[in-house]
């Protein structure tokens, strides 16, 4: 391996150049007056001018491009035409709209409810006795007309009662009429009585005036003023009679009368053991048999009024509001009534509810059977203290189907409500404030409407034609929707108060910023702005 060579051995002692390289070159030569004796010399110079020279080139180079650059990037900019810019027209949006309408037909909604009996009643036996004989429509399930016998009580001993109170009232009869001969006869006797009593006192005085002139004797006197006293002690006598007699009378007349009402008594108790249905309906309950022995007031069998059925149905505050608000019936002038009736009335109607119609409905495997009842009253005068509901009943008066409406059904028989059976309630409230009807699609989030006011536009604008959409100009507005001019408006947010919901459909109350005739917005808007213009050239 060669040893590597010292560096200063180098410097000091430079190889020797070849031959070729002793004679001067041609860069040698260019140089001038420079010395070129001393090799060493001219090495050295020559190597740091040779460096130095291209940088300050390069220099000088860079700057002159990047000057250049500038003043050409100066130049482009200073002759660049100014671009003008330019103004867009404003496109006004194109909505579909749709026209208010009133709701006349109120608000429908439908409720479930429960059948019940509208009077179910026990009939009572009202006599002892036997069971004797039933009438074959006595069981259950059957119909029974009002005064239908039911059932007959064995009226035997009933029958013997009457016929000893006659004979008794009879007894009563004869003993009055023996009494009455009795009484005129002490009458008479009275008569007879004290025209003796004056007789006898006539001969005392004539007596007294004989004594006077000696003409008789004291024993004379006396003897004639004993019978005196004998024919007025008659008389009352008499007198004292006929005051008994006629007392007897008195009550032997109440002792007849007496009889007379037992004998009326006897007679009921005797129709009593016929028991009759009293009233039209089904047996539900029959536990008389034929022989069994039933006390009075013992239950014969139980009958369910079938003219008039009721439905028990619950309805929130918000449907109640809507029958509290209902057209009630017009009642007469309070001006001309008497104020405590007006009071009166006025008390009674606070716990009842204005009649509203109702559609009862019964579905059974496709067939819709559907009756007309009403609503009048509430089930009680509270509110559920668990669901916050106030119970109401339904009243039907044609239950047995006479005006039915049946749907889908495979035959024609009608069919009765019945207890116990659940059905649909369509009720037909009115509430006295106005309601609108608008399209479903109308309504936005936050219960909330665009509504298109008519737009204030200049004279000078002959492309649009504001118009005021009112009922009257519906007719007008339709023409130019057929023509397919569209008009011009603005819209505005209105707040409405949504009061039912059906199909596509929206019922709304109306209200200062909303009216029948109105039109509000049907078709999608991206972001509404209140008070921007719209175009609308038709409806949904």
């Amino acid at each position: 391996m060669p040893k590597m060579q010292d560096p200063s051995l180098r410097t000091e002692n430079p190889p020797a150049l070849p031959a070729s390289q002793d004679k001067p070159t041609a860069v040698q030569s260019d140089l001038g007056d420079q010395d070129v004796t001393n090799p060493t010399q001219t090495k050295s110079g020559g190597g740091i001018a040779g460096r130095i020279i291209p940088v300050v080139v390069n220099s000088f180079v860079s700057i002159a491009i990047l000057g250049g650059s500038i003043a050409l990037f100066v130049y482009m900019n200073a002759t660049r035409a100014v671009p003008v810019p330019q103004v867009r027209k404003a496109v006004i949006p194109v909505v579909e709209t749709a026209i208010v309408k009133p709701s006349d037909d109120g608000i429908d909604f439908a409720v479930d409810g429960v059948v019940i009996p509208f009077k179910r009643l026990e009939v009572p036996v009202e006599v002892s006795g036997r069971v004797e004989s039933r009438s074959e429509n006595c069981r259950i399930g059957r119909y029974v007309a009002k005064g239908e016998m039911l059932v007959q009580i064995d009226a035997k001993e009933y029958d013997l009662e009457v016929r000893r109170i006659r004979e008794q009232l009879k007894q009563a009869e004869a003993s009055l009429v023996e009494l009455d001969l009795d009484i005129a006869s002490r009458e008479r006797q009275i008569e007879m009585a004290k025209q003796t009593l004056q007789i006898r006192r006539r001969e005392t005085d004539r007596m007294r005036q004989l004594s006077e002139r000696n003409a008789a004797s004291t024993s004379e006197v006396d003897a004639t003023r004993l019978l005196e006293l004998q024919a007025d002690n008659s008389l009352e006598t008499e007198t004292d009679n006929l005051k008994v007699a006629r007392a007897t009378r008195t009550r032997l007349q109440s002792a007849r009368d007496l009889s007379q009402v037992q004998l009326e008594r006897a007679i009921v108790d005797q129709e009593r053991c016929t028991v009759r249905a009293p009233i039209a309906g089904i047996i539900t309950q029959e536990p008389a048999e034929e022989g069994v022995y039933l006390q009075q007031g013992a239950t014969v069998a139980t009958v369910q009024d079938v003219s008039t059925m009721e439905i028990r149905c619950s309805l929130n505050m918000r449907q109640m509001n809507w029958l509290w608000g209902s057209n009630p019936n017009q009642t007469a002038d309070s001006s001309t009534a008497d104020p405590s009736e007006v009071k009166s009335q006025s008390d009674a109607d606070i716990y009842r509810i204005p009649e509203t119609p109702v559609t009862v409905k019964f579905d059974v495997d496709g067939s819709e059977y559907s009756w007309k009842g009403s609503l009048r009253y509430f089930d009680g005068a509270e509110v559920d203290r668990l669901t916050r509901m106030v119970a109401c009943r339904v009243y039907v008066h044609d239950p047995e189907g006479q005006s039915q409406t049946i749907t889908g059904a495979r035959h024609d028989s009608r069919i009765s409500l019945m207890t116990g059976m659940f059905v649909e309630l369509e009720i037909h409230a009115k509430p006295q404030n106005k309601l609108l009807e608008l399209p479903e699609t109308a309504l936005y989030p936050g219960s909330q409407v665009w509504k298109v006011a008519p737009a204030e536009v200049s004279s000078a604008d002959t492309q649009v034609k504001p118009t005021s959409f009112s009922e009257q100009t519906t007719e007008s507005t339709d023409d130019t929707e057929k023509q397919g001019i569209q008009q011009q408006g603005t819209l505005k947010r209105v707040n409405v108060r949504v009061a039912q919901s059906k199909d596509d459909q929206v019922i709304v109350y109306e209200s200062e910023s909303l009216r029948a005739g109105d039109r509000v917005v049907v078709s999608p808007l991206a972001s509404p702005v209140e008070g921007i213009a719209v175009n609308h050239g038709g409806s949904r």
